[in-house]
């Protein structure tokens, strides 16, 4: 697992957690609910409207519930 407080947070969450968004590379990306998170791999994996986002946990610099 990347060594990061959000990786640890994610690893934290329940299926269907809800959020609002999350920041990657310093672009906002509107979700709606965390789904699952991937310790081996570091994924993280959002719903939007039916989408999946994936995300390399070490990229995501904040998550707004």
């Amino acid at each position: 697992m990347a060594n990061n407080s959000i990786c640890s947070l994610l690893a934290t969450y329940p299926i269907n957690f809800p959020v609002m968004s999350i920041i990657i590379n310093g672009r906002r990306q509107t979700v709606t609910s965390f789904t699952s998170f991937n310790s081996e791999t570091s994924i993280g994996y959002f719903n939007d409207a039916g989408s999946t986002i994936v995300a390399d946990c070490s990229k995501i610099s904040l998550i707004e519930l």
